[in-house]
C-alpha cells in the first residue's frame, strides 16, 4: 500500500511537472495561437496622449532591444507636465511571461552603470480598486554626467490589477500575456520624497495612466 508520504510526494511531483508543462506550453504557443498576445497591443493604443495636465509624445525602442528583452510590443511615451515642464517616461511592455517576468530594473540599471540607493521599496495603494502594488527605487550615476532617476514598476496580466511578486514568472505562469509598466523620472541628485516637488504630479500621472488602462474600450 502506498504510504501517505509517498502519495503526497507523487502529487507534488505531478504538480511540478504539469505546472512546468503548462508554463512551457504557454510560452511557446504549443496549444495554438496566443490571441491575448495578438490583442494586447490594441489595448495599449487606446491610452490617451493627454492625461490630466500631462501631454505625451510617442517614443521608439530599438528592435534589437525588443528582441533581447523578448518583448512582443510596447508603448513608450515621454509625458510633460504642462504647468511645470516636469517630464516622465512611461514604458509599458508586453509579451510572454518568460521574457516579461525577468529583467528586474535594479539589475538592469546596475548593468547600465547606475548606483542603486538602498533596496527597491514597496508602494502599496490598497485603497485603489483593483489593488495596486508597485516597487520603486532611486538610481544615480556621475559619468558621463550627473544623473538621478526614480523608477516605479509593476506587472499585470490584465491591465486592471498590478502586482510586484518576488517571482513574476511563477506568479503569472498561466497567463497568456504579461504586461510590465515602468514610470521613470529624472530628479535632482540627492532628492528625497520630501524634497521632490514634482512627486505629487507624478503620482497623479500614474493614477491617470492606471485609470485609463482600466477603462473599457
Amino acid at each position: 500500500m502506498t504510504s501517505t508520504r509517498s502519495m503526497l510526494a507523487l502529487v507534488v511531483s505531478l504538480g511540478l511537472v504539469l505546472g512546468a508543462t503548462a508554463f512551457h506550453g504557454s510560452r511557446t504557443d504549443r496549444w495554438g495561437p496566443n490571441l491575448a498576445l495578438e490583442q494586447a497591443g490594441d489595448r495599449l493604443k487606446q491610452l490617451p496622449h493627454t492625461l490630466g495636465d500631462w501631454v505625451g509624445t510617442d517614443q521608439q525602442i530599438d528592435e534589437n532591444q525588443l528582441r533581447i528583452g523578448e518583448i512582443a510590443g510596447y508603448l513608450a511615451r515621454e509625458y510633460v507636465h504642462q504647468p511645470t515642464g516636469d517630464r516622465a517616461t512611461l514604458l509599458i511592455v508586453y509579451g510572454r511571461v518568460g521574457g516579461i517576468g525577468a529583467h528586474p530594473p535594479d539589475v538592469c540599471y546596475r548593468g547600465a552603470g547606475f548606483e542603486i540607493t538602498g533596496k527597491p521599496t514597496a508602494l502599496a495603494l490598497p485603497t485603489e480598486e483593483p489593488r495596486v502594488d508597485f516597487l520603486t527605487l532611486r538610481a544615480s550615476k556621475n559619468f558621463p554626467r550627473p544623473e538621478a532617476l526614480t523608477v516605479w514598476w509593476a506587472w499585470s496580466s490584465d491591465l486592471q490589477s498590478w502586482a510586484t511578486p518576488t517571482y513574476p514568472r511563477f506568479h503569472f505562469a498561466l497567463s497568456p500575456v504579461l504586461y510590465k509598466l515602468y514610470l521613470i523620472r529624472s530628479v535632482p541628485p540627492g532628492a528625497t520624497d520630501g524634497s521632490d516637488k514634482g512627486l505629487p504630479a507624478a503620482h497623479k500621472l500614474r493614477q491617470e495612466v492606471l485609470q485609463a488602462l482600466r477603462s473599457p474600450s
